[in-house]
């Protein structure tokens, strides 16, 4: 059989071609005239009905979460300001707290400086009128930041004012002050700290640390600049009992020495590198050191160029005592 022979006639093909186009028309028809019929628009009505309702309900739903967010988000604000006045508040009663003005103490002058990075600081700063021949300097600087540190500063003030004013034994009055921190003083926080009596009869300054940056000293003599030695001891309020001991340093007419807690030499620059002790060491090498308000903001004027005028991201304090030069 040849292919000619296999192929179906031309009317077969036609018929085929027909049939295909009537079922297609068909299908057409019968589509056209479900969407015109009542059955169809029923069915068109409910869809539209149950869509226009999932529509009005997703509407209220977002109206009432819009609602709520505006509530809580006006709770947030009303809290946040209730928070911010009561750490202002805080701040106000801490530096009630501080000497309101400088001892007057034959023989000495004092500069100081308190700037806390935010609402409440946990930098601490004294004076004790211990005789009429002794006064004392205390600097300290409670762990953590906020309210919780500015009420363990408060406590220490209390305690150091009710019992250290009979001492006159700087290591001794540490650790008196560390018994009765941790006796009295809450929670974990800790606080390092550096005590000095100044001698008027010796002109010597005993002093003791606790966990604290050692004290600078400037020599009028010859202008030299040196970190004063201390011994390491444990910050206040962590063991109990510790011995702090003594040291002693002879302050001739025109010396200065420089107390100050760790947020100074924490500075950063825009290098991020640190300020150190080596750096305010430097700083003092330049400063004027004829007063000890010029010894002060010195200092300050070196930090503000050394930071281009960035707050600090830890308080800090300074407390500047200068030998008078006639003394």
């Amino acid at each position: 059989m040849t292919d000619k022979d296999s192929m179906p006639p031309a009317d077969s093909t036609e018929l085929a071609s027909l049939a295909l186009r009537k079922v297609a028309a068909a299908r057409t028809h019968a589509r056209e005239a479900f969407l015109e019929s009542e059955t169809y628009r029923h069915f068109q009505r409910r869809i539209d009905e149950v869509v226009e309702g999932w529509e009005r309900v997703l509407t209220e739903l977002l109206g009432e979460a819009n609602d709520l967010l505006l509530r809580q988000n006006e709770e947030l604000t009303q809290v946040s300001e209730r928070l911010t006045l009561e750490m202002r508040q805080v701040q106000a009663i801490q530096e009630s707290l501080l000497p309101q003005r400088l001892p007057e103490f034959s023989g000495l002058e004092f500069a100081s400086h308190y700037l806390p990075s935010g609402e409440a600081s946990g930098d601490y700063y004294d004076f004790l009128d211990l005789s009429s021949n002794h006064v004392g300097v205390l600097v300290a600087d409670v762990s953590g930041h906020g309210a919780a540190s500015a009420v363990v500063m408060a406590i220490m003030r209390v305690l150091a004012q009710a019992n250290l004013n009979q001492l006159l034994l700087a290591g001794g009055a540490l650790s008196v002050l560390n018994s009765l921190m941790t006796r009295f003083v809450p929670g974990e926080q800790f606080v390092t700290a550096i005590y000095g009596i100044y001698n008027r009869l010796s002109g010597s300054l005993s002093y003791a640390t606790a966990g604290h940056p050692p004290p600078i000293l400037i020599r009028a003599e010859d202008r030299s600049v040196s970190l004063l030695p201390v011994k390491p001891k444990f910050p206040l309020r962590i063991f109990e009992p510790v011995e702090y001991e003594t040291l002693e340093v002879r302050l001739q007419p025109g010396d200065a020495v420089i107390f100050y807690t760790d947020g100074l030499t924490e500075l950063w620059n825009i290098d991020r590198e640190l300020a150190g002790e080596a750096r305010l060491v430097e700083w003092l090498q330049g400063s004027p050191a004829e007063t000890a308000s010029g010894i002060l903001w010195g200092i300050l004027e070196q930090a503000s160029l050394f930071t281009e005028g960035r707050p600090p991201v830890d308080d800090f304090t300074i407390v500047v005592m200068k030998r008078s030069e006639s003394a």
